[in-house]
Parts: C-alpha cells; structure tokens; sequence
C-alpha cells in the first residue's frame, strides 16, 4: 500500500512530524525509500540504516528498489524529522518517493509519505559528488538540517513533485530539476525542446540525442 510520491530534490529533502500517540505507545516503525539515484536517508539528525550507495540502480522508465530499515528506536517523544541527501549520480537525476510506517499497540497506523509539504534545499555541505571520485564537503557549511527544531531559511523551498515525461501538442515536457534525465520511452513526431537553466556551480551541459536509426 505504497503512499508516497515522487519529489525533486536540490540536494536536500526534510518533512518534520508528529507522533499520533506516546512514543510508550509504538510497537513498531519501518523506513521505506527510493530513489531513481542515489540516496542517504536521515531521521533526528541521524542515518538511517548502514548501506551506502543505495538503493539498488534503476532502470530508467521501468523500475526503481526500495530499501526497508527498521527506525522503532530513532523515533523521539513529540516532533520528528525525516529527510535525505539526494545525488544524481544514477539516471534519473535527483528524487525520492517513500513513507514512514509506524504500528501502535492499539493496532492504528501512521503514515508520513513524500509529498506536498516536503522542503528542499541545495545549501548542502556536499560541493561535489561523483560517483568514482567521491564527495567533497565543506565542513563550514554543515547544518542541523535533519532535525526537527532546524530552522529554515530563504535557501529552503517547497520540492517539486514529478508528474513524470508527458508528449503533447508537439512538446516533450521534463519534469523541473530532473537533473541528468535519460528515458527509454520513445516518442514519435516533430518536438520543440525550450530550456531553463540555473547553474550551480560553473558547468552547464546538454546533450540530446536519438538512438540510430530512429
């Protein structure tokens, strides 16, 4: 009964929530994440889970994996904090889609889903990131970005949710902040591609291409 969707992230992802009942109450909590890319997720200014470079690569338009974690004792009394460092070191670009599950002993559940009401941030300490060389960091700008009293600042902004690829009226419309995008999905017709470009660094690159033949 998977209830989240997809977002877009700069870098940086977090949701604060509430607990329905007494932290006493809760029997049980699972983590359950995705991403097309690659992702670290974060609950009360800690990680979750012990893998790296997760989750399993997808396979651009036909499938993304999730991994399950067990978060029953990272959970605080009150208020929490859920989010993730997004990379797009894997096709699909920076994104998440995933829930919390969290079992009360009276046999409720609740749930905290990706979607609207997700901040995203590209005030990260990560610089750069690449997939053979690793990441730079700059130790000065680490922030308390994953915990529930972080307060947020102008650099943080509602996430885009992704609709996915959509083909009308001669346009192919890519969802914002995709990042690299490549699909397998194939398109017939005459298509206008219009571009908008924010550069975060100092390189910006394009490249459009049809497999052969086509």
């Amino acid at each position: 009964d998977w209830q989240g969707v997809w977002l877009s992230s700069k870098r940086l992802l977090r949701e604060t929530f509430t607990l329905d009942q007494p932290l006493a109450n809760v029997a049980r909590a699972r983590c359950y994440m995705s991403s097309s890319g690659i992702i670290e997720v974060r609950l009360n200014g800690e990680k979750v889970g012990n893998l790296i470079w997760n989750p399993k690569k997808s396979v651009a338009d036909k499938v993304t994996y999730y991994n399950t974690f067990d978060i029953t004792a990272m959970l605080r009394e009150g208020k929490n904090a859920v989010g993730a460092y997004t990379g797009n070191e894997a096709m699909g670009g920076c994104s998440l889609n995933g829930m919390l599950r969290i079992y009360y002993k009276d046999g409720s559940v609740q749930t905290v889903a990706t979607g609207e009401g997700w901040r995203t941030s590209s005030n990260s300490e990560i610089t750069r990131a690449n997939i053979a060389q690793g990441e730079d960091i700059d130790a000065r700008k680490l922030t308390a970005w994953d915990t529930p009293d972080f307060k947020e600042d102008s650099k943080w902004s509602p996430a885009t949710v992704l609709t996915g690829w959509q083909a009308e009226n001669g346009e192919l419309l890519i969802p914002d902040n995709s990042g690299t995008f490549k699909t397998y999905a194939t398109f017939s017709g005459d298509y206008s591609i219009e571009l908008t470009v924010t550069v975060n660094q100092t390189v910006a690159g394009f490249m459009f291409g049809v497999m052969p033949g086509e």
